[in-house]
């Protein structure tokens, strides 16, 4: 497929698959490129050429059907309420069983209350929306796998988060796909990061893919050096 934004060609004549049960890793992309991206897997933005589909399905019906969750860390308002609608002292438990009751899941105080402990968000909500980072990195974890996708998308995860939180997400995502057996893609320019969660690796340059293998084959084929310096940006 091909896509563009505003003029600047963000994907040219691009062509990859993702199997039941990967986790693929997109190195290279710009933020802009990424978003765009996943907004046309998730049915929000057609391509301008090409086609994708997801087990044969086209992106706006695998949505519909709960099949895809966007867990986006990078949003512009991540200091705001993101369920402003319930009120900013609204706790995680509402929010949750809200999420639950709009995306149709069976017994969603139930759900909620289960991914609440899980994602240890149980206790006091934080005070009138002093969003702080950890709590809003479980929070939103928790309404991305919450749906139990088939498809998870993972939108430079940790750029802004400390080793600490990078550690609880990877772990997550990991205990994750490992229990559910679900595809996983994740966009990101840290190598490291792919290649601790990543079953393959697709590097872009230019808006084409230049180097496609799993985590080893990559280092042994380039150095761990060309790769980071050439292809990911800082």
């Amino acid at each position: 497929f091909t896509l563009s934004f505003q003029g600047e060609t963000l994907f040219n004549a691009v062509d990859f698959q993702i199997s039941t049960g990967e986790i693929i890793g997109l190195g290279g992309l710009s933020a802009r490129a990424s978003h765009s991206l996943f907004q046309c897997v998730i049915g929000a933005k057609l391509p301008n050429d090409g086609s994708i589909f997801l087990g044969g399905d086209r992106p706006q019906k695998a949505n519909r059907q709960g099949k895809i969750s966007w867990l986006r860390l990078q949003n512009p308002d991540i200091r705001r309420h993101p369920w402003p609608l319930l009120g900013a002292s609204a706790s995680s438990s509402e929010i949750l069983t809200h999420a639950a009751r709009l995306q149709g899941l069976k017994e969603p105080k139930k759900i909620a209350a289960a991914y609440e402990e899980l994602m240890g968000l149980t206790g006091d909500p934080p005070p009138s929306f002093g969003w702080q980072l950890p709590y809003y990195l479980r929070l939103q974890t928790a309404l991305a796998l919450m749906p139990n996708p088939s498809l998870l998308l993972v939108e430079f995860p940790t750029r802004d988060l400390g080793p600490e939180h990078a550690q609880w997400l990877w772990t997550t995502l990991e205990q994750f796909q490992d229990e559910t057996q679900a595809s996983v893609v994740v966009t990101s320019n840290d190598f490291g990061e792919l290649e601790r969660l990543c079953d393959r690796i697709i590097l872009f340059d230019a808006s084409k893919i230049v180097a496609e293998g799993s985590p080893i084959d990559l280092t042994l084929r380039y150095g761990r050096e060309h790769i980071d310096y050439d292809y990911l940006e800082p």
